[in-house]
């Protein structure tokens, strides 16, 4: 692809070299930002931010695309993803069977006001 570019915001808190998440937790963002979000842009002005910034205990990853954001009209029985389902279930049991701590997948809209409204995935995990 050559039509986006991604970046990647990492606060200096947060060590990276020992940082220990669960397995395929921010990977199928990423990959669902890149081939529904921006590869399909015909202006070569897609970008993807990957933030990382830690408060406390508190990892807080966020992962935006400035795409054309989710249609509200899709026929969701036409594509359900597995990879997505299997991540919040995933989830839904670390709160379960913590729940002193904070495990969470939002999602949120960045641009509201713009044709291309974009779409982000923010994910909350405490950490030791």
């Amino acid at each position: 692809f050559d039509n986006f570019e991604c970046q990647f915001n990492v606060a200096n808190n947060v060590a990276v070299e020992t940082l220990l998440i669960p397995n395929m937790i921010v990977q199928p963002f990423i990959e669902n930002a890149i081939l529904h979000g921006v590869s399909h842009l015909a202006t070569k002005d897609g970008k993807i931010d990957v933030c990382i910034t830690k408060n406390n205990n508190l990892l807080t990853i966020s992962i935006e695309d400035n795409g054309y954001g989710l249609k509200t009209n899709l026929d969701k029985t036409s594509h359900i993803s597995k990879g997505l389902n299997i991540i919040e279930e995933r989830i839904q049991i670390m709160q379960e069977n913590n729940p002193g701590k904070i495990f969470s997948i939002n999602y949120q809209v960045p641009f509201p006001e713009m044709e291309r409204k974009g779409h982000r995935v923010v994910i909350e995990l405490t950490i030791s």
